[in-house]
């Protein structure tokens, strides 16, 4: 067998692959792997600072600080709940991040398998 047909079996197996839907559940896995170390560290970012401010006023407030905003203040609202109930944290305003990551990559996997 030559450099050419071996070329194109290790091809064909790599596309094969890809073609599975095991890859996908792969990747998404190594993902929110990757994404869940992040949960431990302590750095908290310009945004999330934000996050952390806005979540420390009334639904009243988030509400019409949000409408001046561009995000929508579902995500706040949240982190609200999160810190009511687990406490003011970098590691719960982490956590609220990576669930709402991890419902992110569930849609995406489901609507990409249909």
């Amino acid at each position: 067998m030559n450099l050419k047909n071996k070329g194109e079996k290790i091809i064909g197996k790599i596309v094969a692959i890809i073609k599975s839907e095991k890859i996908l559940y792969l990747v998404g896995i190594l993902i929110c792997l990757c994404n869940g170390l992040f949960m431990f560290d302590n750095a908290i970012w310009g945004d999330e600072g934000f996050s952390i401010v806005l979540s420390r006023r009334s639904i009243g407030e988030i509400l019409s600080g949000t409408a001046a905003d561009v995000h929508p203040p579902l995500y706040y609202l949240i982190l609200k709940i999160m810190i009511t109930i687990f406490g003011e944290s970098v590691f719960v305003l982490h956590l609220t991040s990576f669930l709402a990551f991890i419902g992110v990559i569930i849609l995406s996997i489901t609507f990409i398998r249909k």
